[in-house]
């Protein structure tokens, strides 16, 4: 069995060390007690160049994908209701209506609060990273994450606890 998580991302193509990726198997190996989850459980990437993307591929590929295993669908809230048409109510269950109208399927959808930059800002304080000017590079930000991937099971915790939204999708993934 396989599980695919489907990010809107800037990435846009799945490369070795995609930093929420790392950082997503890290924690489920912590939760799970297994070292190895990622590769037991093969967990699978995949970064989508925006949400139109996103939904693009869900519409193509859902059944495809959900019948290897569980489908997870990892969504910036901040700017999905624009993407959606007609605008659904700004709350998260029109928000997901409006997802599963636009692409019907069976899968999970997870919106990160507000987006994956909210992770990130979480990684930064909790870790005491540098803050720099402006919106990181796809590359700095995967070494910010890397450096959450190599940090303590406490440290990691505590970016889960100032992440809820990260959290919710470690908990979905490791419960399907």
């Amino acid at each position: 069995m396989r599980k695919t998580v489907l990010w809107e991302d800037q990435r846009g193509a799945l490369i070795k060390g995609f930093g929420p990726h790392e950082l997503l198997i890290r924690c489920l190996a912590d939760r799970s007690g297994a070292h190895d989850f990622g590769r037991r459980q093969h967990v699978e990437s995949i970064p989508l160049k925006g949400v139109s993307n996103l939904i693009k591929r869900l519409k193509q590929d859902a059944q495809k994908l959900r019948d290897d295993g569980p489908v997870f669908a990892v969504i910036d809230r901040d700017k999905i209701r624009d993407q959606l048409s007609p605008k659904p109510p700004d709350c998260m269950k029109g928000l997901s209506r409006g997802i599963r109208t636009a692409a019907p399927g069976d899968y999970e959808i997870v919106f990160l609060v507000q987006n994956v930059e909210s992770l990130l800002d979480a990684v930064i304080e909790v870790l005491d990273l540098p803050r720099r000017a402006g919106k990181p590079t796809p590359d700095e930000r995967d070494r910010m994450f890397q450096k959450a991937k190599s940090a303590s099971r406490a440290k990691r915790d505590a970016i889960l606890d100032k992440c809820p939204s990260f959290k919710r999708l470690v908990s979905k993934v490791l419960e399907s």
